[in-house]
């Protein structure tokens, strides 16, 4: 836990949340992916990790400890842009997955004898490094030794600089590699001179003289060269600037090679390494006030950064970041001039540059609301200049649409997520809380001061999405796998939450980290008293208790990266006692495991000790306790459990199994409940999603309802309200029952002979002899939308069903409308819309010579209508009306669905003997769900339909008056869907 206060250089200032915990995870293993392009050269033998440069004013250059390189390899990996270098740290990240290695294993010596190094100078010592290996001079920054102190004597460094000025603006280094070697030997002084007590410049004559080379290689014609090895040469000229501490003599250098960059060059991946560079220099310029302060005098570089962040070219390809870090140098110098209180003009080109930006793309995308930052923050309450007012939250609410609660304490705002992997996230959640209060023993008492009564945990798409937006939304880093904010748990009013995203390289994991980042939260509540860093994460010993508790709780006992690394007993116990966020990924997260793991399966009384000093808020007691009371006594202890160790499946507490998660309370684990939040059912035996305790029929999933009790449900009975009647074969009005002439209409159809069709298209108007003794499937192309079609049988032996679906195959779990009457008279009236619809018959037994047809008109002879009532003709209301996503329906009166979660409402009349609910039209998939008591949804409703497309219905008899309530719910989306209620008097 850290914190920090955001530099102004980051551009992700825009909400400056300050105080968060990063997440202890890796990036996706696919983050390599985006590591930068390679150069051809061989690389050093060893990936030097350079320290960041903290000069702050041009006087520094006569101070070795402000004089810090920018690192030794000119291989360094391109990160996805180079803005993640001045982000808000808001949190120190963690693990970040693998971003590539150093380079090819180097000879065993390149130099052909290393140290003859040690006696070059002069003279000599420029004709061996213009001809030597690339590899050769690697070895000075790998070894940094008393060779490479040798080799970079202040005097060796002039001499260099000057031989090689004095053919740096003729020599031809579009294919000769000497002004290559000499950059990289040359910079490597400074790197040395840095990290080496041996090595010290007492003046800037060493850092005078590489200037003056870069200088007069500025006016070398092969600068506006595309090839490969120019790149090469360009890539170490750039970065040689920045060890001369040169960034004002270093603009018109850069400019130039800005405003020369083409098409030509985006297509050697050497200049797209050796354009990161430029503007890496220039980013590095962001300490020196040399270069800052004369922001007025650098019209030509800005003009040249915009041309490069508004080309097409680059916008438009694979490498789209180099236009992304271009406006980002632009936007820097809003800096400088506020800073240096710089003339108000200066501000005023900016803005109209940004502008400029923007206008490239489309409004809410990442480089629009990149811009838009710097406009809102740049130029406080002038919002309407810029047409931006309110677009933070515009961002914020377009892209985490989807809202969803868990329960009381946990709340997912997310992208995009279906209903089912929100509730799988919800249960995660809910699993992990219970096993944290039961191996933590909390009793669920919050700290003293603790007012996280919730958690808002929000879920981006993917990583690029959270790499997109979360910067700019929530003002943290996104070089990392997702982020926890605590925030200030005694102010009233705050919210923690979680910033996260879905796997979506791996299809064991929802959302990344979701189980670890709980943990924090749980931790900061239940656990550690105060705010982050409360328990300072540098000096106070607290990182392998927040890193290896979260491991802990959300791997258990199976961690096998943790257990294969801990056989190497590379650390004592007291050693990782003390880790800070910078031990590194391995010893925060796995060696952090390791030690919880260690002392909750060996001392479970000094967790308990600790934990009374972390409640409590005694931050020196702990400190002490660690200190003094665990010491280094268990270090043996600890060695030898490490080679004992297992990663194995056995619960935490050593065999209790943690009772699994029962939301609704009613005895029945939610894993094996239909309807997890409602007490009064668990069981939904026919999958209509009405359960069973509710289900007329528990075991037709065609019936849920039998109002007048005689035994027919609601939908197959043409008298659902007369007990005395259920069928009515004539069709006439009267019940079979009361009707002496109930078969009405000609004598049944005889038996039709051969088969015709067992299976396939059915031509309208045509009747095809069928026969069958399981399902057969059929379809028939619909030309129009709202088209009446009749789908009858009749004749022939047996008993056969008879089954429709507007979307996807019939049968008889999935169907629009059916006809299931004993016999083979059987009559479908379904109103349909335009594409392929499906029909099939299906029969417990054989059945044969049975007539099936379909038609535009009623039939003479058949059934009468055992389908049910006549589907709902939907008008298609989105195309004259706009969305419509939340009110109130008038009966009868179609609205165009919104994308997404829709609710609605309308109030039922008294005396209403049914109510409809019908959608048709469009693309995509909605289902809807209707509730008689409170607000529908997929999880909450009386009554829903799931048919795969937008034709959807549900019929509701006798309902109660009052209000009553529609979702209509994109699964996982849908397009101009309509949907009309109707109401029918008793």
């Amino acid at each position: 836990m850290k914190i920090v206060k955001p530099r102004i250089t980051n551009r992700h200032r825009f909400r400056q949340s300050i105080i968060a915990m990063a997440c202890s995870v890796a990036i996706m293993p696919s983050m390599a992916a985006l590591a930068s392009e390679h150069s051809s050269l061989t690389a050093p033998t060893q990936q030097i990790n350079p320290k960041e440069q903290t000069v702050t004013s041009s006087q520094a250059r006569f101070n070795k400890e402000a004089r810090k390189p920018k690192g030794s390899s000119r291989l360094a990996h391109h990160v996805p842009t180079l803005e993640s270098k001045s982000k808000t740290v808001t949190g120190l990240p963690g693990m970040v997955g693998a971003m590539g290695v150093g380079g090819p294993e180097a000879e065993v010596d390149p130099c052909n004898g290393y140290s003859q190094f040690d006696g070059l100078t002069g003279q000599a010592l420029y004709d061996f490094v213009r001809q030597a290996e690339f590899s050769c001079i690697s070895e000075l920054y790998s070894k940094n030794d008393a060779t490479s102190i040798a080799a970079y004597q202040a005097q060796n460094v002039i001499d260099v600089a000057n031989l090689a000025k004095a053919n740096a603006a003729t020599y031809d280094s579009t294919s000769g590699s000497e002004m290559l070697n000499l950059f990289y030997f040359l910079r490597g002084a400074f790197y040395i001179e840095y990290y080496n007590d041996g090595l010290t410049y007492n003046d800037t004559l060493p850092a005078d003289a590489l200037r003056d080379l870069l200088i007069e290689y500025s006016k070398n014609p092969a600068m506006s060269d595309t090839g490969a090895m120019q790149g090469n040469t360009l890539q170490e000229f750039f970065i040689s600037w920045d060890s001369a501490d040169s960034f004002y003599e270093a603009v018109p250098a850069i400019t130039a090679y800005l405003n020369g960059f083409s098409e030509s060059h985006l297509a050697e991946s050497q200049h797209r390494s050796a354009l990161t560079k430029a503007l890496t220099t220039l980013y590095n310029g962001n300490w020196d006030a040399t270069y800052t302060k004369a922001s007025m005098e650098y019209d030509a570089l800005r003009a040249a950064l915009l041309k490069v962040a508004t080309s097409d070219y680059i916008i438009n390809s694979a490498y789209n970041w180099e236009s992304t870090d271009a406006f980002h140098e632009f936007g820097r110098f809003y800096e400088y001039q506020e800073y240096w209180a710089l003339p108000a003009s200066l501000k005023t080109d900016l803005n109209s540059g940004v502008q400029t930006y923007m206008n490239k793309f489309e409004r809410l995308s990442k480089e629009w609301a990149d811009a838009a930052g710097y406009l809102d923050y740049y130029n406080p309450g002038q919002c309407e200049a810029f047409g931006i007012c309110g677009w933070a939250d515009e961002l914020e609410n377009t892209v985490l649409s989807i809202q969803y609660s868990c329960s009381d304490t946990i709340n997912i705002r997310a992208q995009e997520m279906s209903n089912a992997e929100l509730q799988q996230s919800c249960d995660l959640m809910g699993g992990e809380e219970i096993l944290f209060h039961d191996i933590l023993a909390t009793g669920n008492q919050p700290v003293a001061d603790d007012l996280n009564t919730n958690l808002e945990v929000n879920i981006f798409n993917s990583y690029d999405d959270y790499d997109q937006y979360a910067g700019t939304i929530f003002g943290i880093s996104t070089d990392n796998g997702g982020m926890y904010l605590e925030g200030t748990p005694s102010q009233v009013g705050n919210q923690a939450r979680f910033i996260a995203h879905e796997a979506t390289w791996t299809d064991e994991v929802l959302v990344w980290n979701l189980r670890h980042e709980y943990v924090h939260y749980l931790d900061g509540r239940f656990n550690q008293y105060g705010a982050f860093n409360y328990f300072d994460i540098d000096t106070g010993k607290s990182v392998w208790w927040s890193e290896g508790l979260a491991e802990y709780i959300s791997h258990q006992n199976r961690y096998d990266e943790a257990v294969t690394i801990g056989r190497s007993q590379a650390f004592t116990l007291s050693e990782i006692l003390s880790n800070t966020y910078n031990s590194g990924t391995d010893r925060v997260y796995r060696w952090g495991y390791l030690a919880v793991r260690f002392l909750f399966e060996n001392h479970r009384a000094d967790v308990d000790a600790l934990l009374v000093h972390a409640r409590g808020g005694e931050a020196s007691e702990w400190l002490n306790y660690i200190n003094d009371t665990i010491g280094t006594q268990y270090d043996s202890e600890w060695n030898a459990w490490l080679l004992t160790v297992s990663s194995n499946d056995t619960p935490l507490d050593g065999g209790v199994v943690v009772p699994p998660l029962d939301s609704d309370g009613d005895g029945v684990a939610d894993s094996d409940d239909a309807f997890p939040f409602d007490p009064t059912e668990t069981l939904d035996s026919d999958s209509d999603g009405v359960g069973d305790n509710r289900d007329a029929f528990p075991l037709d999933s065609s019936e849920t309802i039998d109002s007048d009790g005689d035994g027919y449900g609601d939908n197959s009975d043409v008298f659902p309200l007369d007990a005395t009647e259920w069928a009515d074969e004539n069709g006439n009005g009267i019940g079979d029952n009361a009707d002496a002439n109930n078969g009405g209409g000609t004598e049944p159809v005889e038996h039709c002979g051969a088969t015709t069709l067992n299976d396939g298209n059915l031509n309208q108007e045509q009747v095809e002899c069928v026969s069958g003794a399981g399902t057969n499937y059929f379809y028939t192309y619909v030309a129009a939308d709202n088209t009446q079609l009749y789908i009858s049988t009749a004749g022939g032996n047996g008993d056969v069903d008879l089954y429709f679906s507007q979307d996807t195959w019939a049968g008889a779990n999935s169907f629009t409308a059916k006809s299931v009457t004993s016999g083979n008279n059987e009559l479908i009236d379904v109103v349909a819309n335009r594409g392929w619809v499906y029909v099939s018959t299906s029969t417990a037994q054989a059945f044969d010579g049975v007539s099936l047809k379909v038609s535009l008109t009623a039939p003479a002879t058949g059934g009468g209508n055992n389908g049910g009532t006549t589907p709902t003709i939907v008008s298609d209301a989105c195309a004259t009306l706009s969305p419509y996503s939340y009110g109130g329906l008038a009966f009868g009166e179609a609205i165009c669905i919104a994308d997404g979660h829709s609710s609605y409402y309308f109030y039922v009349p008294s005396d209403t003997a049914s109510i409809s609910i019908d959608s048709a039209h469009g693309t995509g998939n909605v289902n809807l769900y209707a509730n008689g008591s409170t607000w529908a949804s997929p999880t909450s409703f009386d009554a829903k339909s799931e048919n795969s497309g937008n034709v959807e219905s549900i019929t509701v008899t006798s309902p109660n008056e009052g209000w009553y309530y529609i979702s209509a719910d994109g699964a996982p989306s849908s397009s101009g869907a309509s949907l009309v209620v109707n109401v029918t008097p008793q």
